[in-house]
């Protein structure tokens, strides 16, 4: 995994093993401006991805079948002065 930034001061994730790079950015509250994935939205991808794997690893070795699967996640950064 790799942090870079570019010239104009976007950052990118670079995961080499998978191929893939994600734009990533400040969140709102510290004035993002575009579309980008910030650290709120990984770590929360993160805890829900972590908690689907470890259901899913426990229903089968439960034997139980899960025909779906969904979970939304909610954060919040606040700004303290």
């Amino acid at each position: 995994m790799a942090l870079n930034t570019d010239s104009g001061g976007k950052c990118s994730l670079s995961i080499n093993d998978v191929g893939m790079k994600i734009s990533t950015g400040t969140p709102p509250p510290f004035g993002r401006d575009e579309k980008t994935w910030s650290a709120v939205h990984l770590f929360l991808a993160s805890v829900s991805n972590d908690f689907l794997i470890t259901l899913k690893a426990f229903s089968e070795k439960a034997g139980i079948v899960m025909n779906h699967f969904s979970c939304n996640a909610i954060g919040q950064i606040e700004i303290i002065n």
